[in-house]
């Protein structure tokens, strides 16, 4: 598997060929693939070859043997490296001992009682091999605190986790501008913003696939996967990278490395500003992006199309169905109750349309259903309309059928209205500060809103997409070689 180049790029090197007939050069690889693959039984102290198609790997390279079991031996290069047209390119002798470390060993966190679940995979960026009972010890915080968060907490069982090992040669993450890390995903930042947050996206997922059982077994594919990154760097950071097959990953650097962040409560939202840390990225890139394809509610520019968001309009799987552009909030329009903070049979107490707010443009045209949530300003709360697009796609990917009675006889926020035992203040007013794994309720602790001295995050940047899109060819004009 090649690095990025210089461009950015993954270059291909298998597939099927398309050739120029006037010179032979290669015109195009009808294939994603960035890697060859040889199999069968390999002796020591013997030649190998295998054939490439032409490419400038200037930032090295990754050879990967897999033994018997399953598990994954990386030699990784960072040398320049050019594969040539009729042309052999000596890699020397490479040796696998014992002591290396067996990437893509996993450890089963959670099985499901369930027919089908959904996998959850959580994986590592630049933790090296002393580092990885570390990286053990904050994924499991991370599922703990993710399930312990509705409707997650409620669907638990749906879901089989798994912690996944890969292991880097450097502790870090590359700064844009700067240091470049030898770690296994290649994954970086800039130093002074985080919007250009990447990784090789091809190797996540095709390091998932290789390893997550479900995806092995044929039980579950890559696209209903969900997938995080945590990454060894306490920079501040995070973000989602997505399709819109459903594939994406959500990266999450360990910012502060467990200390206290504080997010602005956007929008004119109550609560001037909410605590948290890295775990509440997790939450809001993987929970809230990633699996539920929720758009962020802070956002001050978007795309539209046909009149609404753009993502609404993304197939086979739609994004960001959280947020509209019509005023009525149509989407979610039958969870608004008659009266607003008034107790209604299969309505909630404060859904209703809320305008996110822009200074420069006070007439802003989208909408969200609740005044704050963990799409807003972090907190470990997600709003009962993004609750129920998060439990439906859990029960798309099931199989099981889903409606709205199926999605209240489960909701937790909803029964405990119905009961009179739910906070009687505003839904979403629930603090994330890191107690025990538990969110508790309660609009007024300090610890919750902190107003005075302290530094404010910026909001995390929305998702990026990453669909490929391969260039149109005149297949009649060339020969396809197989």
């Amino acid at each position: 598997m090649p690095n990025k180049n210089s461009s950015g790029d993954i270059p291909k090197l298998s597939g099927k060929a398309y050739i120029k007939v006037e010179d032979g050069e290669i015109y195009y690889l009808n294939s994603d693939n960035a890697y060859v693959e040889m199999t069968g039984d390999f002796n020591t102290k013997a030649t190998y070859y295998m054939v490439a198609a032409p490419a400038d790997l200037d930032k090295g390279f990754t050879i990967s043997f897999y033994d018997s079991s399953g598990n994954e031996y990386a030699k990784k290069g960072v040398k320049d490296a050019t594969i040539q047209s009729s042309h052999i390119l000596d890699l020397g002798t490479i040796e696998i001992s014992s002591n290396d470390f067996a990437n893509g060993a996993v450890t089963t966190y959670q099985t499901s009682t369930k027919i089908k679940a959904v996998p959850f995979v959580i994986i590592p960026e630049g933790f090296t091999k002393d580092q990885m009972n570390d990286f053990h010890t904050k994924a499991k915080d991370v599922f703990e605190f993710i399930f312990s968060v509705d409707p997650y907490k409620e669907y638990s069982d749906y879901f089989n986790m798994y912690i996944i090992d890969a292991v880097s040669n450097e502790a870090g993450a590359d700064v844009t501008e700067g240091t470049q890390k030898d770690t296994f995903f290649d994954a970086g930042w800039s130093e002074s913003s985080y919007g250009d947050m990447s990784a090789n996206d091809e190797l996540v997922y095709s390091f998932v696939s290789a390893h997550c059982p479900d995806i092995v077994e044929g039980k579950a594919t890559i696209d209903e996967t969900a997938i995080i990154m945590i990454i060894n760097d306490e920079r501040y950071g995070g973000r989602c990278r997505s399709t819109s097959a459903g594939r994406g990953y959500a990266m999450v650097p360990i910012t502060n490395n467990g200390e206290d962040l504080t997010w602005g409560g956007m929008n004119g939202a109550y609560g001037k500003t909410n605590t948290g840390n890295w775990m509440n990225t997790a939450l809001h890139e993987g929970g809230g992006h990633m699996f539920g394809r929720l758009m962020d509610e802070y956002i001050t520019n978007y795309r539209t199309k046909n009149g609404e968001y753009e993502g609404h309009s993304w197939s086979p799987l739609q994004f960001g169905l959280n947020v509209s552009t019509d005023a009525t909030g149509s989407l979610w329009s039958h969870l608004i109750p008659a009266t607003q903070g008034m107790k209604e049979t299969k309505k909630f107490l404060h859904v209703d349309v809320y305008q996110i707010k822009n200074e420069a443009n006070p007439n802003w045209g989208l909408y969200r259903s609740e005044e704050v949530s963990a799409m807003d300003d972090n907190r470990a709360y997600f709003s009962a309309w993004q609750r129920y697009l998060i439990a439906k796609r859990i029960h798309d990917i099931v199989g099981e059928d889903f409606d709205y009675d199926s999605f209240i006889s489960k909701d937790d926020q909803y029964l405990a209205i119905q009961a009179g035992t739910a906070n009687r203040g505003k839904e979403g007013l629930i603090t994330t500060t890191y107690n025990g794994l538990t969110p508790s309720y309660g609009a007024n602790t300090r610890s919750n809103y902190v107003e005075e001295n302290v530094k404010i995050y910026p909001p995390l940047p929305p998702p990026v997409f990453t669909d490929l899109k391969e260039p149109k060819i005149e297949l009649e004009k060339l020969p396809l070689i197989y």
